[in-house]
């Protein structure tokens, strides 16, 4: 059986996503019984013993509904309180359907309870489950990356040659959902700069995990990079250091 969550691992971030897919999980167990005990048929031997992920799901998620008597998946009609599902996806057979649930109208913000409904000459049979609105799927707000006042780290009166120095940033998102952000350092040619992490180990590939940062305030987030500069340079020299941040699913 596939694991709902993955492992925590010490250090790991843990964030209001994944506390609410906890809570929806262990509420899904009611919701499944229930479900169970609305499923209906009628003919033969089509049943539906339940859906995968379980309950809630969000309009726009790919969905697998187990049963048997499916029979030839193209021989199934597939409806959501009677909006018609027009494609079932590769991996669909006698055992299980898998769609993408279709874009119904009228879902409130909470969810709401829906009636899947499947059919083929066999008979037909029905389930029930919490559906949500459809989740989003590309950022909008804004961020801002300024050097923290924790600064640079060791703190030398100059720089020397060859030494590691970690400059500490703070992201500041005012954001609509979570997101991994690409960071991208750029130093003078010869030096070298890497985003790491709080034991000044680098970070590959160079991403971070911004949660959702709600108005006015946003949520922060420290960022260290760490820089070189070349072997054999004058002890004092310096180069510019410029961050981006870009968010992997609205880069623009």
């Amino acid at each position: 059986m596939s694991k709902l969550f993955n492992d925590i691992q010490p250090g790991d971030l843990i964030m209001s996503s994944f506390w609410n897919q906890v809570l929806h999980a262990l509420n899904s167990f009611d919701d499944r019984i229930s479900a169970l005990e609305a499923t209906g048929s009628t003919g033969g031997g089509l049943t539906i013993s339940g859906i995968f992920p379980p309950s809630p799901v969000h309009i726009g998620d790919t969905i697998t509904v187990l049963g048997r008597g499916f029979g030839v998946p193209s021989t199934n009609s597939v409806n959501i309180n009677g909006t018609p599902v027009n494609q079932l996806l590769a991996g669909s057979n006698d055992t299980q359907l898998i769609f993408k649930i279709p874009n119904l109208q009228g879902i409130p913000q909470a969810g709401q309870f829906v009636t899947l409904t499947v059919a083929n000459p066999s008979g037909s049979a029905t389930i029930t489950f919490m559906l949500l609105q459809g989740q989003p799927t590309t950022p909008t707000g804004t961020l801002q990356v300024n050097l923290s006042p924790i600064a640079v780290s060791p703190n030398d009166p100059l720089i020397i040659a060859g030494k590691p120095y970690i400059f500490t940033f703070t992201v500041t998102a005012i954001t609509s959902m979570d997101e991994t952000y690409t960071v991208v350092p750029t130093v003078n040619s010869g030096w070298t700069a890497a985003l790491v992490d709080g034991s000044g180990a680098a970070i590959n590939p160079a991403e971070v995990l911004i949660p959702k940062g709600d108005p006015p305030n946003g949520i922060t987030q420290n960022i260290r990079i760490m820089i070189t500069s070349p072997l054999g340079a004058a002890t004092g020299v310096s180069s510019p250091l410029t961050v981006t941040v870009t968010a992997k699913h609205n880069p623009a």
